[in-house]
């Protein structure tokens, strides 16, 4: 498999768990508040409860932060020389002063 379809399959599968995360952050926060024991407006959202959409987010993070981590694998020679350019600028730019 070419190194460009990697990246493809690694950056939509964190765009994909990313958005998931984010949905289901926001479902629970707006819909699904924490009850304390007590019959809230809305107990169930689409047949799936407060954990069920808890244990979705949960899952998508934990995929989001794998497919982050293989990313930068997959770039980190790009991040280790970036990383010296820049350091290498301020430097310079500090001269100059």
């Amino acid at each position: 498999m070419n190194k460009t379809i990697i990246n493809y399959i690694v950056d939509m599968t964190a765009l994909i768990s990313f958005l998931i995360t984010a949905v289901t952050g926001v479902i629970i926060f707006l819909f699904l508040p924490p009850s304390e024991g007590q019959r809230g407006i809305h107990n169930t959202l689409f047949g799936y409860g407060r954990h069920d959409w808890g244990a979705f987010h949960d899952w998508a993070g934990i995929v989001l932060l794998i497919a982050i981590i293989i990313h930068i694998a997959l770039h980190l020679d790009w991040f280790i020389s970036t990383t010296k350019n820049v350091f290498s600028l301020n430097k310079s730019d500090n001269n100059k002063l």
